[in-house]
């Protein structure tokens, strides 16, 4: 309720409401992690916003957003526990593909597609190549 709340006391435009939709749509839970591929968007601070906002699921402890701008993969880590480290994480799912780092509780990785590209499977997108790094770096069991 207290989502929803918030959502409802926020000024919102169609294009964030389509966003909350989108990232809906494409929401994985992975080891206690909602992790949301965005496909292409306009602005990474909706990358922003979408991690803050599935922090607060109930089955989550820790979200990654990620999503294309740019050039670049962006991802946005976010961390409501102690045992996790959004900064870490991101530093070692992505530092050997561009700049990734952060502090305990939030992190970023920005990554240009072409240090991606190299790395690519013939059947593979930007994003299935990274939902799959996420996947075996948080024990994916489903």
């Amino acid at each position: 309720m207290n989502v929803i709340k918030k959502i409802e006391s926020s000024e919102m435009t169609l294009t964030t409401l389509h966003s909350y939709r989108t990232a809906m749509e494409n929401l994985t839970i992975i080891d206690h992690t909602a992790v949301v591929r965005m496909g292409q968007v306009n602005e990474t601070d909706t990358l922003v916003m979408l991690a803050d906002f599935f922090l607060k699921l109930a089955e989550a402890t820790a979200s990654i957003v990620f999503g294309i701008s740019g050039g670049k993969l962006t991802a946005i880590f976010r961390n409501a526990g102690f045992r996790r480290d959004a900064g870490k994480l991101a530093q070692e799912l992505f530092a050997d593909f561009g700049t990734a780092g952060g502090h305990r509780s939030a992190a970023r990785a920005e990554i240009p597609l072409e240090n991606i590209k190299a790395r690519l499977k013939c059947s593979l997108g930007y994003e299935d190549f990274v939902l799959q790094l996420i996947k075996k770096k948080l024990r994916y069991r489903g």
